[in-house]
């Protein structure tokens, strides 16, 4: 099953014009675009709902994460990851929406909802033993996708037990978890750089 997602939407000419052009659309018409055929328009809408990170829109959102259709799990989990960033008041909330689809029975849905914490821990060290304890179990999961996305996460979250996880994971079976975990320790050094330059 591939991802509904492509997460180089604007690496690409037409991710940016199309994102460009989607600053005037309403918001009926955003939500729209996220069941059409393109992933590029899918992807570029899902970015300018979570810049407009309206109430209203974050309710459609948190709708979506509880769809049937394993696409629109997919997409509220990329969404949740920014309009619940550290600066927005969705922040409980979608926590709490993305914890539920840690358990999704489809590995794209797991492994976009283990990343979208990643961003949630984003310049919030308070909240990382919190986040950590509640993405830490899919070191075990089935699919590669999954464990390379916690890798990702897990670089951002800095506890003793995110750093172990990390270990972990740089043992794994899988090159591209390795490769991201290996990234993520490095994270981690630079950051233990950081702190110990402070004291």
């Amino acid at each position: 099953m591939a991802s509904s997602l492509d997460h180089n939407a604007f690496e690409s000419k037409l991710g940016q014009l199309l994102w460009k052009a989607l600053k005037n659309s309403d918001e009926n018409e955003l939500f729209e675009c996220l069941i059409n055929e393109n992933k590029v328009l899918r992807t570029a809408a899902a970015c300018e709902i979570q810049i407009r990170a309206s109430l209203g829109s974050f309710e459609r959102v948190l709708i979506l994460a509880d769809s049937f259709r394993f696409e629109s799990r997919e997409i509220a989990a990329f969404i949740l990851g920014q309009i619940g960033s550290p600066t927005e008041k969705y922040y409980g909330r979608s926590i709490e929406s993305l914890t539920k689809l840690l358990n999704d029975s489809y590995y794209e849905v797991r492994a976009t909802s283990v990343g979208s914490f990643g961003f949630l821990a984003s310049n919030r060290p308070d909240q990382h033993p919190l986040i950590c304890s509640k993405i830490i179990s899919l070191l075990v999961d089935s699919e590669p996708t999954v464990r390379e996305s916690l890798a990702f996460s897990l670089a951002y979250i800095y506890t003793e037990t995110a750093f172990n996880g990390l270990i972990t994971l740089s043992k794994d079976l899988d090159t591209n978890v390795r490769k991201a975990a290996v990234s993520g320790l490095e994270e981690h050094e630079e950051r233990r750089k950081e702190l110990d330059g402070l004291e």
